[in-house]
């Protein structure tokens, strides 16, 4: 990855005051100047772009990503657990606390739905990193089908 020289001119993207739908990633400042000069909108969130040289260290190394657009959901209370193994084939009941794993959540017919990296805080408390915000929607919906 390239970096910036301080005396280099780094383009500036304007986001409206008054629009709090959009918002820069809280890394905006390391990447820009790491070099990134193109930016998109994930979950209404200003990510920088990945490019190819990033492909290639994934490939053979280690790579770090802004994952800054990430949305924490949480669940907790006496079914927890249940609710959390309905979302998903993968066993999860012999997770210990503050261990995490990536879990595929999928729907009724088992086409994966999201891919989110599941937290068991404690007995019957998980939290969720999901990429966008509607897996909650999704887990309402089972929540209420299971009632």
């Amino acid at each position: 990855m390239k970096t910036v020289n301080e005396n280099q001119n780094i383009p500036e993207i304007t986001i409206d005051p008054l629009n709090n739908r959009i918002r820069r990633s809280p890394f905006w400042e390391v990447s820009t100047k790491a070099g990134r000069v193109s930016y998109h909108l994930y979950n209404r969130m200003l990510l920088a772009n990945t490019d190819e040289q990033d492909y290639f260290h994934l490939k053979s190394g280690v790579q770090l990503w802004d994952t800054g657009s990430q949305r924490q959901v949480e669940i907790k209370g006496p079914d927890a657990h249940r609710l959390v193994q309905y979302s998903t084939p993968r066993d999860i009941s012999k997770m210990a606390n503050d261990q995490c794993c990536l879990i595929p959540t999928v729907d009724q017919h088992g086409c994966m739905t999201n891919d989110p990296v599941l937290t068991k805080v404690s007995e019957n408390h998980y939290w969720l990193s999901v990429s966008d915000a509607d897996l909650i929607l999704f887990l309402k919906e089972l929540l209420l089908q299971k009632k």
